[in-house]
């Protein structure tokens, strides 16, 4: 389903209005429709595959070894949460072990934007991450961890500026317990 631009930037304008705001005043009236605009980027994801951003990966024997750790970090997004409509943002970093196939490292980017641009919860988009990975590279195993700052911790409620969530999923062979300390050893290890 895609976005209904005119549906949306009616219901902004009644929700302006139920804030006892005036949308159709000089400050107001372009407000609806880029609230509107704002939000279907926002969802964009919504209907997309993760796993199909890897559709262009290589074969592993023309590229890695086989039990090589591949990892990336400071991957960066922006997200809507579910629960209050208020943006979080923060840093993904993603370990995997190649299975038969490995992926430029811009489609990792692609995965991360794919899973946020949508309506979410960090702890669903740190385990879409890991699925995409594994059903997109027939990775042996996967590791993601997600650092962000959550708009409805800072902008409101508790005020908690400075508040990180984190969360950690991992599958496969970086799911045993020692390769996955491996694994967040290497993340931790190529921080600057």
């Amino acid at each position: 389903m895609t976005v209904d631009h005119r549906a949306a930037a009616a219901a902004v304008a009644q929700l302006l209005h139920a804030l006892g705001e005036d949308p159709t005043s000089a400050r107001l009236s372009g407000t609806p429709a880029r609230v509107a605009d704002t939000l279907a980027e926002f969802v964009s994801g919504k209907n997309r595959d993760a796993a199909a951003v890897f559709d262009t990966a290589m074969q592993l024997e023309q590229v890695a070894a086989k039990d090589e750790i591949v990892a990336l970090k400071g991957l960066q997004f922006t997200s809507l949460c579910e629960h209050h409509l208020l943006p979080f943002s923060g840093s993904i970093d993603i370990a995997y072990v190649p299975g038969s196939r490995v992926a430029g490292f811009g489609s990792f980017s692609r995965l991360v934007q794919t899973v946020a641009l949508r309506l979410q919860m960090q702890e669903r988009i740190t385990s879409e991450i890991a699925d995409g990975v594994m059903a997109g590279l027939d990775a042996r195993g996967v590791l993601v961890f997600i650092e962000a700052r959550h708009g409805c911790v800072s902008a409101r409620g508790p005020r908690e500026t400075q508040a990180t969530a984190v969360t950690t999923v991992s599958r496969g062979v970086l799911d045993e317990p020692a390769q996955r300390l491996i694994a967040l050893e290497q993340l931790r290890r190529s921080e600057p």
